[in-house]
């Protein structure tokens, strides 16, 4: 069976594509962002079913336009059914509103704080105890800076489908302080099962959701030396086989990730280095399996791992193993995202988990669906705004939900759809003589 490239990565960039990067200009204002948000509203159309809670009228569509796939990796069945869900209308104001709406300087790479002297423990050095509930600042932007990266190596994806080893690929990191030294690939000899590939056509590249359910054992030239549980450790067939599997005349991914590593470890030999994977998804589980191989070898720097929506990736010996490694593992998780929960049997979560709630965000429907809690940029979000599991959202959160808008529109509450288009209409008028007047008095 041929093999299937799945996306480019630098050694902190994997995973396979689930959301596509855009990039806002600032200039133009704010009503060239209303026009572009108007344009992406009549595309998309109205919220199916639910309204506000002051009974605004929904946004009608100009022309009906075919119902775009989830760019997410899951099947069409697992969507839910939309029910009849009372939206409460909150106290927003127009400034804020905009605020959220709209990208700005703010909406960028991820604020900075001096972490010279705390970097090791926002990486787990002591298991993030402390600093995961309630969730410490520099951590929180630690994590949507590692999400970022991966929205970039899946920008790179989408931006070139077809690369292989070997192609130069331009990854768009938001972050200037970070390059990309290498592209990564993982190839897989096996593919989906004919039904769902047809239930979910974006599926049916082999490594989008490449799951068997069988554990096979993880063998690496450094289980023989390890913890006894190396001999034992068992690892999702598929993962496993995507990790480990060559490629047409290129090696593995797992040959690939530690030769790069190798070479970086040797270039900045004598200085202070760390390790960090990240991915989202089938990324994520790559990424376990990475820093659990890089560990086991006796990598000379700490590795940590930043997952987001990964799921199980093998059995209890295996995540005892990672961690006995030295490997730390922080796991963001929704709690109404199901790949987490995947596979049920047999499997064991790996590391400390940072538990979300999508129905915590004043932005989303409580109705969300499956592909929506599954979404990178949900994740982001919803990262951003944690304060605390018994914490509301943070009203200062200073991520853009225009992603959202692009991405999860119909998961969107019709209050910012809506209000949105009010805010259109608002800001046009300044066009009109006295009108930046006006409109500056009324926000």
């Amino acid at each position: 069976m041929t093999n299937a490239a799945a996306p480019p990565a630098s050694s902190s960039l994997l995973g396979r594509p689930a959301v596509k990067t855009t990039t806002q200009q600032a200039a133009g204002g704010n009503r060239l962002h209303l026009k572009n948000l108007e344009h992406l509203f009549r595309n998309r159309g109205a919220v199916e079913g639910g309204s506000d809670g002051a009974g605004a009228a929904p946004v009608q569509p100009v022309m009906k336009k075919k119902q775009q796939a989830p760019l997410l990796r899951l099947p069409s069945f697992i969507a839910r059914a939309r029910g009849e869900v009372k939206e409460e209308e909150p106290n927003v104001s127009p400034r804020r509103l905009e605020r959220v709406l709209l990208p700005s300087a703010t909406d960028g790479p991820s604020p900075r704080a001096n972490i010279a002297a705390s970097w090791r423990q926002l990486h787990g050095e002591h298991d993030w105890r402390g600093l995961l509930d309630p969730l410490h600042p520099d951590l929180r932007r630690e994590i949507v800076r590692y999400g970022e990266f991966v929205d970039a190596a899946y920008g790179a994806f989408l931006a070139q489908p077809d690369a292989a080893p070997g192609d130069r690929v331009c990854v768009p990191l938001q972050d200037q302080d970070y390059r990309v030294t290498a592209p990564l690939f993982a190839t897989s000899s096996v593919g989906l099962p004919t039904w769902l590939a047809a239930a979910a056509p974006c599926a049916a590249q082999r490594t989008s959701l490449n799951v068997r359910a069988s554990l096979v054992p993880a063998t690496d030239a450094a289980s023989s030396t390890s913890s006894p549980d190396s001999a034992t450790s068992k690892v999702e067939c598929g993962f496993w086989n995507l990790y480990k599997t060559a490629g047409d005349g290129s090696p593995s991914l797992s040959e690939m990730v530690v030769s790069e590593v190798d070479r970086l470890l040797n270039k900045y030999e004598g200085e202070e280095v760390s390790i960090t994977v990240t991915g989202h998804s089938l990324g994520a589980a790559l990424a376990v399996l990475i820093a659990d191989e890089l560990a086991g070898r006796g990598a000379p720097a700490p590795v940590a791992v930043f997952s987001f929506g990964g799921p199980r990736v093998g059995d209890r010996a295996f995540a005892t193993r990672v961690e006995a490694r030295g490997a730390r593992v922080l796991r963001m998780v929704n709690t109404h995202d199901v790949v987490p929960r995947f596979p049920p049997a047999r499997y064991a979560d790996v590391g400390r988990e940072l538990r979300l709630d999508s129905r915590a965000s004043p932005y989303l429907r409580p109705d969300a669906d499956a592909a929506c809690c599954h979404d990178l940029e949900a994740y982001i979000h919803l990262v951003d705004g944690f304060l605390g599991s018994h914490c509301p959202f943070r009203t200062n959160a200073k991520r853009s939900i225009l992603r959202l808008l692009e991405n999860q529109g119909g998961n969107v509450k019709q209050l910012y759809i809506s209000k949105a288009m009010d805010m259109r209409i608002l800001l046009d008028s300044a066009d009109m003589p006295g009108g930046l007047e006006c409109m500056q008095t009324q926000l």
